[in-house]
């Protein structure tokens, strides 16, 4: 079946129109006023002065001329500069600002290092232009590995996942909830990348620990909105997290020991200069703690987690550059009775970068990527294995074209290929259980980007494009047949439609317009605004507010539409005093096609017709963003503040298809308020503290509207949905890390790290839930996922 072409509709043939118009007008009403381009071409190098990691995102700015560059995946920039004398500035966050003066007379080839900017009791005066103003960004934050390890962590493990939360735009269902939630986007609407290899489970334990070791991570991006071309298959958010390389220089490591993991980290040089390694893992020792509490249902459990990262990185010559990745990661949870849960995730990744030409960069990239989880039921004469995944390939070319100073391009082709278990039970021998297996999809999709950007002036730039993608669902696969003019249910199945190999099931097509524009007010302030479409075709079927062991990703199918999401923001950015502080103020508003919710009692597990229990409809959010960072002196930190709502709406063609009579209703994640305050205090070079407060409105719950008696026995009636809301979450977390001190000729050093998390044990609730009994009203009870004071102490040495 082929879907309608939601890509003609008014809106998407307008903005298709204007971003055509502009690259006409970039290439030919300018073209009279762009000078001409410089004479020499100057191609650089940008290096971390300790670790030689690529520098990656830098700015590079030619002072006298006003114009610059972006350093790319491997840390090189192109610059056209005319002959004599040029000052050129480079800067990029977490390191100190480099000014060179070079004597231009022929094409020239450079390598810099950059030093990394300490927290010192001495201010650090930066100049020169600001990133946030001057760049197309919006809607986007970065992190790195000394922003992660500034935040008080949770029983001593920085966390990634953690310190997004306290972006503004971020939020989370609950206490240590697997997976996020990004501008009223579901926790499955995140492209989450670990070195372009998607991760389909962010957390390890259930959401306590994530899923990323800091230590080997070199920074973080995520895309909010004014999300690039190059980015696709999700609808709400990019988070692209790239590790690090590996020492070309010296062989250094870090070991580290917590309350509930310890981590080791390896680098350094194979051939030097030329072929670096990069090994880091983590393994849990939690099962002690679990015993520690008095509950026999908690302390006679067992759970277990480790991760492994290997990254080899080899400079086959000064054009081209390949990098293997691998992640490998397992969780094991086990209850007291009979119930094993098993999740992990292992993947590949082999890109090679080459320098074409000094204006042509291609990064070529093979992924795989394979997520399982299980189920092992040990119940005597119910034995059974129950196990599911996702298995993901990518094959894709990525061409960056610097045309002149004032025109960059980035085109693209990939193809994705997916196959999706829905689950298997197997008894074991003896078992009374019966065997059911589902038939696995198979779908590719092939798409190809472009983009452009176009400096017209120092104050006004914008950046123009689009994705097109073509998505199948591939046999051999079945298709359930309802009767017509009924709703879908298993009373209203007719047959099966049966497809052989090869053969589509069903067939997709997206477009996907991508537009930003950024205008300087002046050398402290600007203003931007962008425009996204985008489309997902594979969806996470879970009616949990977090992502669950158990929980099934399925991909579109004749009734499971692909969703859509078209998003407009703006914004405003300035710097306050010189260079003290950065503040910004964003706005959005996005709406959602074909998102997935589901029928009252529905079943997800081990269902033939499991298109009958989902229901589908619209959604939209909406709201501003507020954050405001002080980057210099003994303290720093940022304040975010977001004001938002997310709603949805489905209302099916009958009754048993709408949700609150078909009226919007607040998701499951919807919070109106969310305000975080993140500081850190250098008390002196060895001391520091960390601190963060966090609030947000409770989340939506669904109350009882009335109840009756039937047989002695108080029943409870939902009416509406999603009709009344927790109450507030808050919660202030405390560290302070104390360092050896540095002496001469030492080749090690160490950190000792306290922290409080909950400092004054505030029960938040994470679900509210109500039970009935005989002759009594439903009562409600809270659950709290951590209701008391966390003490944590770890230790970390680096060699």
């Amino acid at each position: 079946m082929v879907a309608k072409n939601y890509g003609r509709s008014l809106h998407c043939i307008l903005v298709n129109v204007i971003i055509t118009c502009l690259l006409f007008v970039a290439h030919n009403g300018f073209s009279q006023k762009i000078p001409v381009s410089p004479k020499y071409i100057v191609r650089g190098k940008l290096l971390d002065a300790t670790t030689t990691e690529p520098v990656i995102g830098a700015n590079i700015f030619a002072i006298g001329l006003k114009f610059g560059a972006t350093s790319n995946a491997v840390g090189e920039y192109i610059l056209r500069l005319p002959e004599g004398k040029q000052t050129v500035q480079i800067s990029s966050v977490g390191y100190a600002s480099l000014v060179l003066e070079l004597e231009i007379s022929q094409d020239t080839i450079l390598t810099h290092t950059l030093e990394q900017k300490l927290n010192t009791l001495e201010e650090i005066l930066i100049t020169g232009e600001d990133d946030r103003i001057n760049s197309l960004r919006l809607g986007q934050n970065s992190l790195n590995l000394s922003t992660l390890k500034r935040i008080p962590p949770l029983l001593g493990e920085p966390d990634l996942i953690r310190s997004l939360l306290l972006m503004p735009g971020v939020s989370t269902v609950g206490e240590s909830a697997t997976g996020f939630n990004v501008r009223g986007g579901s926790v499955d609407q995140n492209l989450v990348l670990l070195d372009d290899a998607p991760i389909f489970n962010t957390s390890h334990l259930f959401g306590f620990i994530t899923a990323f070791n800091s230590n080997a991570v070199l920074n973080a991006d995520l895309y909010k909105g004014g999300i690039p071309a190059n980015y696709g298959g999700r609808v709400a958010s990019v988070l692209d997290v790239k590790l690090k390389h590996g020492n070309s220089n010296r062989f250094s490591g870090q070991a580290g020991v917590g309350l509930m993991a310890a981590n080791l980290t390896l680098e350094g040089p194979i051939i030097p200069q030329r072929t670096t390694f990069l090994i880091s893992g983590r393994s849990s020792y939690s099962d002690w703690l679990l015993r520690t509490v008095p509950e026999d249902e908690v302390s006679n459990s067992k759970a277990s987690f480790y991760d492994a990262t290997v990254k080899l990185s080899h400079q086959i010559n000064k054009n081209n550059l390949v990098t293997f990745t691998g992640y490998n990661s397992h969780d094991s949870f086990k209850f007291p009775g009979d119930t094993t849960y098993r999740w992990g995730t292992t993947n590949f990744t082999l890109k090679l970068g080459s320098t074409l030409k000094p204006n042509l960069f291609l990064m070529t990239t093979l992924v795989s990527s394979q997520y399982n989880y299980k189920v092992l039921g040990r119940q005597q004469t119910n034995e059974f294995d129950w196990n599911a995944g996702v298995n993901y390939q990518n094959a894709k070319g990525d061409l960056s074209i610097a045309i002149d100073q004032k025109n960059k391009a980035d085109v693209g082709v990939g193809m994705e290929f997916y196959q999706v278990n829905l689950g298997n039970l197997s008894p074991r021998s003896g078992s009374n259980v019966n065997s059911f297996t589902q038939e696995k999809e198979r779908s590719h999709i092939s798409y190809v980007y472009y983009s452009h950007q176009l400096d017209l002036s120092e104050k006004f730039s914008l950046r123009g494009g689009f994705r097109f993608s073509l998505y199948q669902l591939s046999g051999p696969g079945k298709v359930n047949q309802y009767e017509e003019g009924k709703p879908r249910s298993a009373s209203t199945f007719i047959t099966t439609q049966e497809f052989g190999k090869g053969d589509a099931i069903s067939r997709y097509h997206g477009f996907e317009p991508r537009f930003s524009v950024r205008y300087s007010i002046n050398r402290k302030s600007s203003i931007k605004g962008s425009f996204d479409q985008t489309v997902q075709y594979i969806h996470l079927i879970s009616n949990t507010s977090a992502i669950s062991p158990i929980d099934l990703w399925k991909l579109s199918d004749p009734y499971l539409k692909p969703q859509i999401g078209q998003q407009v923001s703006g914004g405003y950015f300035r710097n306050i005093g010189k260079n003290n502080y950065d503040f910004s103020m964003e706005v959005f508003y996005k709406r959602m096609q074909n998102v997935v919710d589901y029928k009252d009692g529905a079943i997800l597990l081990l269902n033939e017709t499991l298109e009958a229990d989902l229901l589908h409809g619209e959604g939209r959010s909406y709201g501003a963003e507020w954050m405001i960072e002080k980057k210099k002196g003994r303290l720093t930190g940022w304040i975010a503040y977001t004001l938002s709502r997310t709603e949805r709406k489905i209302k099916g063609d009958y009754p048993e298809e709408r949700i609150n009579k078909g009226e919007y209703y607040p998701a499951n994640y919807d919070k109106p308020h969310n305000l975080s305050i993140t500081g850190s205090y250098q008390k002196t070079n060895r001391v520091s503290w960390g601190f963060n407060f966090v609030f947000a409105s409770g989340r939506p719950i669904t109350y009882p509207t009335s109840s009756y008696g039937y047989g002695g026995i108080r029943v409870v009636n939902f009416e509406y949905r999603n009709n009344e809301r927790s109450p507030a979450y808050h919660r202030l977390d405390l560290s302070l890390e104390i360092k050896s001190k540095v002496k001469p000729g030492r080749k090690w050093n160490s950190a000792w790290v306290v922290s409080i998390y909950n400092v004054y044990a505030r029960k938040n609730p994470y679900s509210i839930f109500f039970r009935s009994e005989y002759t009594v009203l439903a009562q409600s009870y809270r659950l709290a996922v951590i209701g008391t004071t966390v003490p944590s102490l770890s230790y970390t040495i680096n060699f």
